[in-house]
């Protein structure tokens, strides 16, 4: 199957936060009360249109990624005292390919009335493949690093029925001018409009605009704060 392939590098202008929460536990108490809480949707729905609903949660590597910052401190992936999943020795801090394609398909998303993309997200799920499984966290020299820079504190205030509350949030941070690289490489069924006047979608303009918006964006956590924003390189392959 033909496909087409896009070499992608950032380099990171504004500081990066981890987005993986540091205790398991709260990633198993997320995903059980986000489960729970869906099911009481669906039971509502119900009663009230005499029709089952069917809101899902995405998987749960997806789920993680929407993580409440007041859940606590939230890390980079390290595998440096790991194996990968083909056996080899880990090299330090990373995301996790499905945080990338995540990204990709959360711009895509927004910018649907720009590309004419119908459900683009569900599209990028079945025809973007992002590769290597884990995308490294580099220096100016290309070095992986084996750690995050430091960690940061900040407060969180929020206005409840109790009146306003102030939490603090932690998350791990990598200094700008650290970079990722990888590959996006398109199934070739990617169309924009629908039925009969559905029409290839020119896959060097898509990247380019994906790209230009998520940079202005930002990834990571605390995007909001002006964090995670990076340039972009990319060719085909």
């Amino acid at each position: 199957m033909k496909t087409t392939k896009f070499l992608i590098r950032e380099t990171f202008t504004t500081r990066l936060l981890g987005t993986a929460p540091a205790d398991k536990e709260v990633y198993q108490e997320f995903i059980a009360k986000k489960r729970a809480d869906l099911e009481e949707r669906k039971r509502k729905m119900a009663e009230r249109t005499g029709k089952p609903s069917q809101p899902t949660p995405g998987t749960p590597e997806e789920e993680v990624e929407t993580i409440n910052e007041e859940s606590g401190i939230t890390v980079f992936h390290n595998d440096l005292k790991q194996k990968t999943e083909d056996g080899k020795d880990g090299k330090g801090i990373f995301l996790f390919d499905y945080q990338v394609a995540g990204f990709w398909k959360e711009a895509a998303e927004i910018l649907g009335p720009e590309h004419g993309i119908k459900q683009p997200r569900s599209k990028l799920d079945n025809y973007l493949l992002v590769e290597p499984r884990r995308v490294y966290i580099f220096d100016d020299k290309g070095a992986v690093l084996d750690k995050a820079d430091y960690r940061i504190e900040r407060p969180l205030r929020a206005m409840t029925m109790q009146g306003p509350r102030v939490s603090l949030a932690c998350s791990e941070v990598v200094n700008p001018g650290r970079g990722v690289e990888y590959t996006v490489d398109f199934l070739p069924y990617l169309k924009a409009g629908s039925g009969k006047e559905a029409k290839d979608v020119d896959l060097d303009k898509f990247v380019e605009m994906i790209l230009q918006f998520a940079a202005r964006k930002g990834r990571g956590q605390w995007r909001n704060g002006g964090n995670g924003k990076f340039t972009a390189t990319w060719k085909a392959l």
